[in-house]
């Protein structure tokens, strides 16, 4: 049986690029990584939410040969000021076929699917309060093979570079990748059970780690 990248790996890479953007709020995001360059928008139950940074991440998977990319953003939550070590944040992974990664134009149902030789599929995770111990709430999904809704990509473009973050190894992966999403995601931690609706979904966004 083969044991593909799993989607914890991928979120512990995450938290250590939280960690670095909740050490460096007070200077705005810039240090120790260039995060400001792209941008990701979205209604929340009708609540326009805008990133103050967004990029995308690739990890290589080379036992199944699929392409692991996530698309990550972070916003200062309703009522924090910028100078607050706290955060919400967004994550929509992605795994790819190699033929899926070549052209990535399309849409795509966000749905997580895995099997004893397999994993496959989208999925995303909204994570509220990140930072404030008892009070994170992740939103994520109830059942693993349901859609809860739509991603499009758009646009994209293939780079090479070197990721700064210790462990990863050199990759070939998105340099741009441009899209439009739509989902109900439901809470697993405070708020067990309750929904959250997002809609008019869209993101920029670019491999601020060294990718050209």
């Amino acid at each position: 049986m083969r044991h593909p990248v799993k989607p914890l790996y991928l979120l512990a890479c995450l938290m250590v690029l939280a960690g670095s953007v909740v050490s460096c709020k007070k200077d705005r995001l810039t240090n120790p990584f260039d995060l400001e360059a792209g941008t990701l928008s979205m209604k929340i139950d009708g609540n326009l939410r805008e990133a103050e940074s967004a990029f995308v991440l690739n990890v290589p998977d080379e036992e199944s040969g699929r392409h692991i990319v996530t698309v990550t953003a972070f916003f200062t939550p309703e009522g924090a000021s910028g100078d607050d070590e706290v955060m919400d944040a967004f994550h929509i992974y992605l795994s790819l076929s190699d033929a899926e990664f070549k052209n990535p134009k399309g849409t795509y149902d966000i749905i997580y699917v895995r099997d004893e030789n397999e994993y496959s599929g989208f999925y995303a995770l909204y994570q509220v309060n990140l930072g404030s111990g008892d009070q994170h709430e992740v939103y994520g999904f109830v059942d693993p093979e349901k859609s809860v809704g739509k991603l499009t990509i758009t646009d994209f473009e293939i780079g090479n570079g070197s990721p700064s973050i210790p462990g990863l190894p050199s990759v070939t992966g998105y340099a741009k990748l441009k899209g439009t999403f739509q989902m109900q995601l439901t809470g697993a931690t405070v708020d067990q059970g309750k929904t959250i609706t997002i809609t008019e979904g869209k993101f920029s966004v670019r491999n601020q780690f060294g990718f050209l």
